[in-house]
């Protein structure tokens, strides 16, 4: 799927297009976006891309829009999340494209450091950033996604999503060139942004700016919620990589799908939907037992998950307060602008 992205000209372009797909989000988007407006690089866009909404999230756009010329607003009909980024795309005129979910947060100096960073080598067509799982409020959960995995990622992306967040990736526009747009089949939706990293990673490397910038709000109406589709949509995604590669053989595709529905099963775990989510780490030891049983990290995870079954809450998160300071440099319900992100490496 190949799609030239038209260029814009006779006029100063940003730097950086940062586009927002919003469906129904008012309870949500004025943190969001004034999080966005917080960032200290200043020369973007935000591309607003009403979806479809039945709610009040236009009027919040237009207030904010009203005193900041950045903003620009695109309605649609109700097409989907890929669809909505796609169109944000045709629309932005940005040399780079970050991507901000209608509920997530950012650090101020997100944009800044990611673009520093891939701006170091014109071979890198993505960079990447640790995200940080905070409540609806902006307190963290404790839990941090994503890996210090760089360069040419290929391979380690079709075993896990490494991006790991739909507000994390900062894109150069060259790579969407090249790789194509987000693909919205119905089969992978909520999935099509691992899916589109898997092939861009085919073609460019990845860089990773090492440290928390990126708050993943998890809440009842969130598209993830709903386990036995994500796990679903990433075994039609790894079809689709193995579709498009042969040496992507059957066997390690067996591996990929058990740790990608181990990863569903975190995020079931992180969301504390205990009596519901045991059925996914069964499936992916049924899948196959390596991927959890040779990582000590994921070993570790199974463990809290068993004892968050049979612990008294109090205790069960005095002990997560613990385990969450120790391994993801993050202390439960501090506020997520307010910590710090982990040491280089960690």
């Amino acid at each position: 799927m190949k799609t030239h992205l038209h260029e814009k000209h006779h006029e100063k372009l940003p730097r950086i297009s940062v586009i927002t797909a919003v469906y129904n989000a008012e309870a949500f988007l004025e943190p969001t976006l004034r999080s966005l407006l917080a960032q200290t690089h200043r020369d973007f866009e935000a591309v607003i891309v009403d979806d479809g909404s039945a709610d009040n999230s236009n009027e919040i756009v237009e207030r904010l829009a009203a005193g900041d010329s950045r903003i620009r607003i695109v309605r649609q009909a109700n097409t989907g999340i890929a669809g909505a980024l796609n169109r944000g795309i045709h629309e932005s005129r940005g040399e780079f494209i970050a991507f901000l979910d209608h509920d997530d947060l950012w650090k101020p100096d997100k944009l800044a450091r990611q673009l520093a960073c891939i701006e170091q080598d014109d071979s890198v067509g993505f960079v990447g950033c640790y995200s940080a799982l905070i409540k609806p409020d902006g307190s963290s959960l404790g839990w941090r996604f994503g890996t210090a995995a760089a360069g040419n990622v290929y391979r380690d992306m079709l075993f896990c999503d490494l991006v790991a967040g739909g507000s994390v990736a900062l894109v150069r526009r060259a790579a969407f060139d090249q790789a194509g747009l987000f693909d919205p089949a119905p089969e992978i939706q909520g999935r099509s942004d691992w899916e589109q990293w898997i092939r861009i990673s085919r073609l460019w490397k990845y860089a990773m700016v090492e440290d928390i910038l990126v708050g993943y709000t998890r809440s009842p109406t969130n598209y993830s919620r709903d386990y036995d589709h994500m796990a679903n949509a990433g075994k039609a995604v790894l079809d689709k990589a193995a579709a498009d590669d042969p040496d992507f053989d059957a066997r390690t595709r067996v591996r990929a799908q058990a740790r990608d529905t181990f990863g569903v099963f975190c995020i079931g775990f992180a969301d504390g939907e205990l009596e519901s989510i045991g059925p996914m780490l069964r499936r992916s030891l049924s899948q196959s037992w390596r991927p959890v049983m040779l990582s000590p990290k994921r070993l570790l995870v199974v463990a809290l998950f068993l004892l968050a079954r049979i612990a008294p809450r109090p205790l069960f998160n005095r002990i997560w307060g613990i385990v969450a300071r120790l391994v993801f440099q993050l202390k439960p319900g501090v506020s997520f602008l307010q910590t710090r992100g982990p040491k280089p490496g960690a």
